[in-house]
């Protein structure tokens, strides 16, 4: 695929959520995404195409690019029935990994290092904290696409593997750390003891990811800590 094309279809996909609606979802947003390249494979038959993908879609917005990427590696291979067939499970699938990486484990952990870099006084940190969000997300774009139109079905397995369960639970261990960290400096100061209590708070916090309390139990519970104690100072 042309660098121009496939440009144009990533920076189409950033709208996938444009027309979100109850009927459909991400439909809309998806047909105006996946029309140039229906358009460079099909020409003068594009009204049937289209009619194909006229279909519920739904899956995380960042991980669309993939879904994207195999429907019209399917395309390309005339396998029109595949595309009904492994859309649903790819697409549910998909947002089901992409849901507990982006939205439940590198949000939140985003939120706390902007948290400290205001507690420092770091202007900079947030900026830098924003700017490490989206590259990770385009990057997961760009190269989900790439995947999905190089190996079609296959390409899932492969982001997949790149954002699964358990490396989101080990990038997950980062979120009890820096909730032990925020809430000690908020709430005690930066004296060395309350290092000590930040990492006795990450102990705890690590327990309930070990037992597999949900990262945002865990990050809005110390936030709850955090405003409580502040009130009662």
């Amino acid at each position: 695929m042309a660098k121009g094309l496939r440009s144009h279809i990533l920076l189409r996909s950033l709208c996938i959520q444009g027309a979100w609606n109850f009927r459909g979802m991400q439909t809309a947003g998806y047909l105006y995404t996946v029309l140039p390249g229906l358009k460079a494979i099909h020409g003068p038959d594009l009204p049937e195409a289209v009619k194909r993908h006229n279909t519920f879609f739904n899956t995380q917005p960042y991980l669309a690019p993939t879904v994207i990427g195999i429907n019209l590696n399917l395309e390309r291979q005339g396998r029109y029935d595949m595309i009904a067939k492994v859309q649903p499970s790819i697409s549910g699938t998909l947002a089901a990994i992409g849901d507990s990486f982006f939205w439940a484990t590198l949000k939140p952990l985003v939120a706390l290092l902007c948290l400290l870099a205001v507690m420092f006084d770091a202007p900079l940190g947030i900026i830098a904290a924003m700017v490490f969000f989206n590259l990770v997300h385009f990057w997961i774009m760009i190269w989900g696409f790439q995947k999905g139109w190089q190996l079609g079905p296959e390409g899932a397995f492969k982001v997949g593997a790149a954002i699964s369960v358990d490396k989101t639970r080990i990038v997950g261990y980062a979120i009890p750390f820096l909730c032990g960290l925020v809430l000690a400096l908020a709430s005690w100061g930066t004296g060395s003891g309350n290092m000590v209590l930040g990492f006795v708070i990450f102990l705890a916090g690590y327990a309930a990811m070990k037992i597999r309390l949900n990262s945002f139990v865990i990050f809005y519970g110390l936030f709850i800590l955090v405003l409580v104690w502040s009130i009662m100072k």
